[in-house]
């Protein structure tokens, strides 16, 4: 059965857009309710060096359970597409892409 809401939030895949810097901040809860308000959330923040190619993931802010799988999409400046997994435990990564 499939709906909106089975993964609870998770994210498939990020997709980086090769050719400068970035950074994004990666949020999830439980879609309900007021647990926020009392930490109950991960907050990720991720920057990604064009120079390295490399994407860097904080330590995960809150005490909700961090995703712990991600799919890489990188799309390259001539439209082509790299996909890589990664394993991330919460605390500070980087990941050559």
């Amino acid at each position: 059965i499939e709906y909106a809401d089975k993964d609870k939030g998770a994210v498939s895949y990020i997709r980086i857009y090769d050719g400068a810097n970035g950074t994004f901040d990666l949020y999830n809860d439980s879609g309900d309710g007021y647990g926020f308000e009392s930490g109950e959330y991960s907050l990720i923040h991720m920057e990604y060096s064009y120079e390295n190619h490399e994407l860097t993931l904080e330590s995960a802010e809150g005490k909700y359970p961090v995703q712990v799988s991600f799919g890489i999409q990188l799309v390259k400046e001539d439209g082509t597409v790299e996909e890589k997994k990664f394993t991330y435990n919460g605390k500070k990564r980087r990941y050559k892409i």
